[in-house]
């Protein structure tokens, strides 16, 4: 199990949700059964995303669990490929940052979501979140160089500029892990914009919830 500190940037100090969170303990298991999420699920799916996803996770982890390696304060990129290298640190960014935001929220992963592309709108972020009665957008992102935080910072940003009006806050995390020979501790990075108070109707809730989960 890694402890990764959760360092607050900047642009979030304001927004005191994020006070809730101060370290996220996260397990590789639990790493990889949120980080499957990267995975595109096909329109043609029948039986729900949960069991999509549940059906793929022993070839999910064959395939990519042993370029992850998870210490004390460390996770670890193995892979030394850089196509590889870039889709392991994708992974990793996606498990930690769903997984920080289903205990930042107190949610499971029933109701998180990809959001789906949309050529004919703006940018969007990864992920939709729904509470009660609130939606929530999550961009996640996973890097081994710390002189890439700031561009990935202001990449995550530049996209939640493209507001909607049912989302209650968008925010940006992003991984900073290993490298096979750094020998750092490993951090999670939040970036916000100030939080607005949006409210969507249980109706919605529970729509946003069927189009993308089978409800267990």
């Amino acid at each position: 199990e890694c402890t990764l500190r959760v360092e607050i940037d900047e642009s979030a100090k304001n927004t005191s949700l994020f006070n809730q969170v101060t370290e996220l303990k996260i397990s590789k298991p639990i790493l990889m059964k949120y980080g499957i999420m990267v995975l595109e699920v096909p329109r043609k799916t029948t039986n729900g995303d949960l069991d999509y996803f549940k059906s793929k996770m022993p070839s999910f982890i064959d395939l990519n669990g042993e370029f992850i390696e998870v210490e004390k304060n460390r996770i670890i990129n193995l892979s030394n490929e850089p196509e590889n290298k870039t889709k392991i640190s994708e992974i990793i960014g996606v498990g930690t940052g769903l997984f920080y935001a289903s205990k930042l929220l107190g949610v499971n992963p029933n109701h998180i979501s990809k959001i789906l592309p949309d050529q004919a709108k703006a940018k969007r972020l990864d992920y939709t979140v729904t509470t009660t009665n609130e939606q929530y957008e999550v961009e996640t992102k996973g890097i081994t160089h710390p002189s890439n935080l700031n561009s990935c910072i202001k990449h995550c940003l530049e996209k939640k500029s493209d507001q909607l009006n049912k989302t209650k806050l968008r925010f940006g995390a992003i991984s900073l892990v290993n490298g096979e020979n750094d020998n750092r501790d490993s951090k999670l990075v939040i970036c916000d914009d100030p939080e607005e108070k949006k409210i969507i109707t249980e109706k919605e809730n529970v729509k946003n919830i069927l189009a993308h989960y089978q409800l267990i």
